[in-house]
């Protein structure tokens, strides 16, 4: 069962917590190997390439339509394509089984499908129900009701489009709100009162996959994920454009996708971060149920210290890792020590150094 709120210690960091943060991030940066040269060119495009195109394309969209109508549809249309088109390209990885691929998957077991595929297919049809729900009907009459009552919060005169040095600012802002009313939002979630009425729909993924990210009760839906993606907008008001919002929208659902796809690609520009989570950190909170609730960040799970139990979990897997490099290897100079007896004496000394560090790990 789920933790309820008062369970969790809300004490500050301790400085172990945080020297593994700082630690993890450091160790994160130097696997990433040449994942990181690719994760840098993917963030240097999305903000220094994806601005132009898009205020290019703006002002040619805007002076055909009607300005509210225009906010309306680009607000819930592009949420949703954006979903759809992550969901088709994930689809195409997990069918595809590329080793390359493969090997950043981050849970031990199968996928879903293959280790049930009847439940699979009962969860699948259940997935794309309540998507359908959620962006048809909840998204819009959300939008509506906004736009009813404060009417378009972004500028959107084609004269004033944003600069590269502006859209980095604001969204960095809306990361930061959004990351601390998603951690509260998704912990509240997590109370007695909330967890097997609302909540227990989304756990019914206990190995997350892409559409797992939207498979939520539409209440969820609402103050989860809608709601803390759009006060930081809401704040920054008519200093925002709309074209930084559209970028909020695709970097929120990219990384929503990109936290639940069951993947920790080396090449992903939403880990380059400092201090942020990953899906292996998403994909504890679905296997065990507790903490990590933060989205984008991992601090104020440190600062609120509900993420104890990644960092234990995560220290013995590390661990259980090293155990068996060593083991394999010491199997292995074993096996040739075998196979060649002339060179007995040399193996033997191999052998022995291999042994002694297996003990010294046990």
């Amino acid at each position: 069962m789920p933790n309820s709120i008062s369970s969790t210690t809300c004490s500050s960091p301790t400085n172990d917590s945080v020297e593994k943060i700082i630690k993890n991030d450091s160790v994160r940066y130097k696997r990433k190997g040449y994942g990181l040269f690719f994760a840098t060119i993917s963030v240097l495009g999305f903000f220094f390439v994806l601005p132009h195109i898009l205020n290019g394309v703006y002002p040619l969209m805007l002076a055909k339509n009607d300005p509210i109508w225009f906010t309306f549809f680009t607000s819930t249309f592009l949420h949703m394509f954006m979903n759809i088109l992550c969901y088709v390209i994930s689809y195409f990885i997990y069918t595809a089984k590329s080793p390359f691929m493969e090997r950043y998957k981050v849970a031990d077991g199968p996928w879903p499908w293959e280790s049930n595929p009847k439940e699979w297919k009962s969860l699948l049809k259940k997935s794309i129900a309540l998507f359908l729900v959620n962006n048809v009907i909840i998204a819009p009459v959300m939008v509506v009701g906004d736009l009813m009552v404060g009417g378009i919060s972004q500028r959107i005169s084609p004269n004033h489009l944003p600069t590269c040095k502006e859209i980095i600012l604001q969204l960095s802002f809306c990361m930061i709100v959004e990351d601390f009313c998603f951690y509260w939002g998704h912990r509240i979630l997590h109370s007695k009162a909330l967890y097997p009425h609302i909540h227990k729909i989304h756990h019914q993924y206990n190995v997350t996959v892409s559409i797992a990210n939207e498979y939520s009760h539409p209440f969820e839906f609402l103050i989860s994920n809608l709601l803390p993606s759009t006060v930081g907008p809401k704040l920054l008001g008519k200093q925002m454009h709309m074209v930084t919002y559209w970028m909020w929208i695709i970097m929120r659902v990219g990384e929503s996708v990109d936290g639940h796809c069951g993947y920790d690609f080396s090449w992903s520009p939403f880990r380059l971060l400092p201090l942020s989570g990953s899906s292996t950190y998403h994909d504890f909170h679905h296997s065990a149920n507790v903490g990590n609730y933060c989205s984008l960040f991992t601090f104020w799970d440190t600062v609120f210290n509900t993420n104890r139990d990644y960092w234990i979990w995560l220290s013995k897997r590390q661990k259980d890792s090293q155990f068996s490099e060593i083991k394999d290897a010491y199997n292995s100079i074993k096996a040739k020590l075998q196979k060649d007896p002339s060179h007995e004496a040399s193996k033997r000394d191999q052998l022995s150094d291999a042994h002694s560090g297996h003990k010294k790990t046990d």
